[in-house]
């Protein structure tokens, strides 16, 4: 029996495959400009600070791994930007019973549709 004609040859190869791809993360730089302003500005009402670049940072960091992974740059951007499309900036603590804007009082929700 030859090496390729082995039964765990196809599933070898996808492993290999696997532990070779270099898995690329969005960066707020890599964001287009309507994705990165809803890090910034997402859950903060009108007339409010907008948040620093590193609580953007940390709010796109609130994006789960796998949906802000990529095979590159620009991939991992788009995958970010597709999660956040149906999603809004939702207080953990609600700003009526004094919740900030921090990231740490921030989730991401799915949008009510109406």
């Amino acid at each position: 029996m030859s090496l390729d004609s082995h039964p765990n040859s196809a599933v070898n190869s996808a492993v290999n495959a696997a532990a070779t791809t270099k898995i690329h993360h969005a960066n707020l730089q890599d964001l287009p400009l309507t994705a990165a302003r809803r890090l910034y500005k997402g859950g903060i009402r009108p007339g409010e600070s907008i948040r620093t670049r590193t609580q953007a940072q940390q709010m796109l960091e609130k994006i789960p791994p796998s949906a802000r992974a990529g095979v590159d740059g620009k991939s991992a951007a788009s995958n970010a930007e597709n999660y956040i499309s149906d999603k809004h900036a939702s207080h953990v603590n609600p700003h009526r019973k004094g919740g900030s804007n921090h990231p740490n009082n921030i989730k991401w929700e799915n949008a009510m549709r109406s």
